[in-house]
């Protein structure tokens, strides 16, 4: 496989990738400059990715988190000069932006607890991520899109911690620069931290009673993946979404063109 040195590191491994080859001779005006292999291109494509994973992971606060989110662009810069197809960096992007949140929220419940004395249970909640974030693809959008699902069985004085520590994510998130959801859907809005049965009605209403101002919130019960805590909780949601559509199949149309 012979390939000018331009040629791009990922249209270079699908290359080798279909020709069932190792390796690839990289020519300068037509000669032999070098070889390059499969492991080398993966381990350049991942390091940027590595290094930048590293440097969240050890980010001890907001302010550290926020000088680790300013290398992004350049992370983004040195793929985009690797690869010619935009859509193999959307999910890649998403992933570093969920990468720098979930650190937000782990330094978040540390301190929440460190002030309050209450600790989170993850059989008690559910975050999701909405819209872009949960499906790796779409707007570029930076907007927090979040909402959280409560356990039936927890009670109001841990209810009380839940939305409060929700809205000191959500704060957080916004100094991170992921200002609030326009149409209000993120946790600085009460309205998207739910026990599940409430979210059942809403679901239900937002569905069966979709007009021009509550069509817009629908896109959190179709866009949504766990963000953290109880995967059943998410899947309760998602349950609860399905049973309500079968009901009302109508209304896929009217969300599809809306949302195009």
């Amino acid at each position: 496989l012979l390939l000018p040195q331009e040629y791009p590191l990922v249209e270079t491994l699908s290359e080798m990738l279909r020709l069932g080859e190792d390796y690839a001779l990289i020519t300068r005006k037509n000669k032999p400059a070098g070889i390059i292999s499969k492991s080398d291109i993966m381990a350049l494509l991942s390091n940027g990715i590595d290094v930048f994973s590293a440097s969240v992971s050890k980010a001890a606060s907001i302010k550290d988190l926020m000088s680790a989110k300013a290398s992004l662009p350049k992370i983004l810069e040195n793929m985009m000069n690797n690869t010619s197809l935009f859509r193999e960096l959307l999910p890649t992007l998403t992933t570093n932006h969920l990468i720098i949140q979930k650190r937000a929220f782990e330094l978040t419940k540390q301190d929440y607890k460190d002030k309050h004395g209450f600790e989170l249970f993850a059989g008690d909640y559910c975050f999701l991520s909405n819209s872009s974030l949960a499906r790796r693809e779409g707007s570029l959008s930076l907007e927090q899109a979040n909402t959280l699902i409560l356990s039936e069985k927890v009670d109001a004085a841990s209810k009380k911690h839940y939305v409060a520590f929700s809205k000191l994510f959500s704060e957080r998130l916004s100094e991170l620069g992921y200002p609030y959801n326009s149409l209000g859907i993120s946790l600085n809005n009460e309205d998207m931290i739910k026990p599940i049965d409430e979210w059942r009605d809403f679901i239900s209403e937002s569905i069966h009673k979709s007009n021009e101002s509550n069509i817009l919130y629908t896109r959190v019960v179709f866009y949504c993946e766990k963000f953290e805590g109880d995967e059943l909780l998410a899947l309760e949601f998602k349950d609860a979404i399905y049973e309500t559509v079968k009901e009302k199949t109508l209304f896929f149309g009217r969300l599809v063109n809306y949302q195009s």
